[in-house]
């Protein structure tokens, strides 16, 4: 049985008129757009596809946004655009409001965090939630013990971004998984790379279900 050779994601889009697309590594590698692969979507939007890009960055969609413009991907290849870090601002503001947390990462991150009715923590224990969007070093160790007291209590972490590790350009880069990763194994109580994925999906597939008219 032969496979087909298909002349391009457009021609899928009669029997398949929504697409989910990954950003990081699909449509440019940290440094540079995949031009190919952005006027692939933009041919299936003419053809009268939904587009719905998702992203395991823990950043905000509005800051993805302007990161794929300056990329030179711009809303003419995309209808939608989801992002763990838009998901982690849900989250925390639906279920931790009013409550203390933890931030672990840079500090280029803290805009997933500003502006939500949480208070931060000083510590690792005295918070009631971790919220892991990165690392503030390369050395694991380091935000191991960071946490350790966290763990002991056993107090919930949010992981923003579940890769475990990125590729930028030519570099390979540790991402917040890996933390996620340490702590389970400490306190087996962290929202992982699994359920976050889940809940990444699930709004895709929502978006995607909406007709492009009701928009």
């Amino acid at each position: 049985m032969s496979v087909p050779v298909l002349p391009g994601l457009s021609a899928l889009v009669a029997d398949h008129p929504y697409i989910i697309c990954d950003i990081w590594g699909v449509l440019h590698d940290g440094e540079v757009a995949f031009p190919l692969a952005v006027d692939a979507l933009c041919r299936a939007r003419a053809a009268g596809a939904m587009v719905v890009l998702v992203t395991n960055s823990p950043r905000p969609a509005q800051r993805v946004a302007a990161q794929l413009s300056a990329f030179g991907i711009d809303q003419t290849a995309y209808d939608g655009l989801i992002t763990s870090g838009e998901l982690t601002r849900h989250h925390l503001q639906a279920h931790f409001t009013g409550q203390r947390f933890f931030h672990i990462g840079p500090d280029e991150d803290r805009d997933t965090l500003a502006g939500l009715d949480l208070v931060e923590g000083a510590d690792s224990d005295d918070a009631d939630v971790l919220v892991a969007t990165g690392l503030f070093g390369p050395d694991l160790d380091a935000h191991a013990a960071l946490i350790a007291p966290a763990a002991r209590k056993g107090v919930p972490m949010l992981c923003a971004n579940p890769d475990r590790v990125v590729r930028d350009g030519g570099k390979i880069f540790i991402c917040a998984g890996a933390v996620a990763d340490v702590y389970e194994d400490m306190a087996g109580r962290c929202g992982g790379w699994a359920s976050l994925r889940r809940r990444l999906m699930r709004p895709a597939i929502k978006f995607s279900a909406q007709k492009p008219d009701n928009q």
